[in-house]
């Protein structure tokens, strides 16, 4: 019977291994943090080398993946029934096969992969320290800073030039909601990284 109880726990704890309740990704970001080895160390990394806070880099990948590796957007179907592949956007980052080359094209490595934590969270320091040297928003705040930055990754250093987002309401509520939430990680964080 308690090899029953013991095998039923372990299967458990497999099934829902890395997945956290939603209030966990809310308020207990140190959890979802600690509970991956080697997510702090390239957090620190990121933080130091683009002067990128941890909070922001985890609030895009939260927006953009919900923390899944290999999350893909949603296909649509053509003549409704034909899957239809809409964008190349793949893992944590959401990051596109073109922005992918170009990055690898500045930061070669060996093995690097959208699905690796660490290949992600430099790629979106590497963004963000681009990002700051073509607009230098010195006299912003945090929260505009980080809300800027999601316009950016979402429709490109291009777009955020243009302006694309200006008429994108939907676009415009999750900047913020990205920026609120780098916001409320960052002050939790201080307690783990």
């Amino acid at each position: 019977m308690a090899w029953k109880a013991i095998n039923a726990t372990l299967l458990l704890i497999l099934a829902g291994c890395g997945r956290f309740p939603p209030d966990t990704y809310d308020n207990h970001i140190c959890q979802v943090v600690q509970s991956h080895w080697g997510w702090a160390k390239p957090l620190r990394h990121v933080s130091e080398e683009y002067h990128i806070s941890p909070g922001l880099v985890l609030s895009v990948i939260f927006h953009e993946s919900s923390f899944r590796a290999q999350a893909r957007p949603e296909r649509k179907s053509v003549l409704g029934f034909v899957p239809w592949t809409v964008s190349s956007a793949y893992g944590y980052g959401q990051i596109k096969d073109e922005t992918w080359a170009w990055y690898k094209s500045h930061r070669p490595g060996y093995f690097q992969s959208r699905t690796q934590f660490s290949d992600t969270v430099d790629f979106i320091g590497w963004y963000y320290q681009i990002f700051r040297r073509k607009n230098p928003l010195e006299s912003f705040n945090d929260m505009q800073v980080a809300r800027d930055f999601y316009f950016a990754y979402h429709e490109g250093l291009g777009g955020y030039q243009r302006k694309t987002y200006a008429s994108q309401a939907w676009l415009i509520n999750k900047a913020e909601r990205v920026a609120k939430r780098a916001s409320e990680y960052n002050q939790q964080l201080v307690n783990c990284l």
